[in-house]
């Protein structure tokens, strides 16, 4: 692993505080005034990162800049995950400090998990254990979705379903569905579509989830994948997830 000496890349130190929900719907006040602004802005990077089009990521967090409160949490989670499946790690570990919301810091962590030392792999385990125990980030959208990464890094698979197969996002439930596909559980990975379709059939990453449960059943449905992964190249782009 890069950077395996013997004393490992430092694991983050960072207290964790509540911040702003940063995936959360957006709300409509009492005077008119959507929240939707910053959020809607977010679609196309949500887009790119899940179709792995990694430099769309960042091209498109750049363009968009600076935004504000939870809108901009989520496109620098984004940004720095999709750095995380790049390997970027250095970037991660320069760019995220002590004074990031917490959930990036976690972020960081798994990062960290993925090149460090087998000593500081477990060390950074037991920092995500913590913070799973201390309930403090339980309501943050993002934080699931990274902790069942790190606990797949770790190839804790039991862990990581128990941590998006409760929720009611697309994202959580298209991770889900990714990790009962793994483990052959196309019969709960079906039930988990039923729901994204009811919230939204067209969304990107609920369309990725059909093909993925199709290819897992094979025959016919290969086709209708494949068709559904030229409709996303068509409108996207090739990446190496689709």
């Amino acid at each position: 692993f890069a950077g395996g000496q013997a004393s490992g890349p430092q694991l983050p130190s960072f207290h964790t505080r509540r911040e702003e929900s940063s995936l959360r719907p957006p709300r409509v006040t009492s005077k008119g005034t959507s929240k939707m602004s910053g959020m809607q802005q977010l679609v196309s990077l949500r887009n790119y990162f899940y179709l792995g089009l990694y430099d769309q990521v960042m091209k498109e967090a750049k363009s968009l800049g600076s935004l504000s409160g939870a809108a901009e949490i989520a496109r620098q989670a984004y940004l720095y995950r999709a750095h995380v499946a790049m390997g970027n790690h250095a970037v991660v570990s320069k760019e995220i400090t002590g004074s990031s919301p917490t959930v990036l810091q976690v972020v960081q962590l798994h990062s960290t998990l993925i090149t460090a030392s087998e000593t500081n792999k477990g060390m950074a385990m037991e920092k995500l254990v913590e913070l799973v125990e201390d309930g403090s980030l339980a309501s943050d959208p993002v934080f699931p979705l990274v902790a069942a990464e790190m606990y797949l890094t770790g190839g804790d698979v039991k862990e990581a379903l128990k941590m998006v197969y409760q929720g009611t996002s697309l994202d959580m439930m298209g991770m889900t569905i990714q990790i009962l596909l793994s483990i052959s559980r196309t019969d709960l990975a079906q039930k988990h579509l039923n729901k994204m379709v009811d919230i939204d059939e067209d969304d990107t990453l609920t369309q990725l989830a059909t093909a993925w449960i199709n290819v897992s059943q094979g025959g016919s449905k290969c086709a209708e994948a494949l068709d559904i992964y030229q409709d996303l190249q068509e409108k996207f782009g090739s990446s190496m997830l689709v």
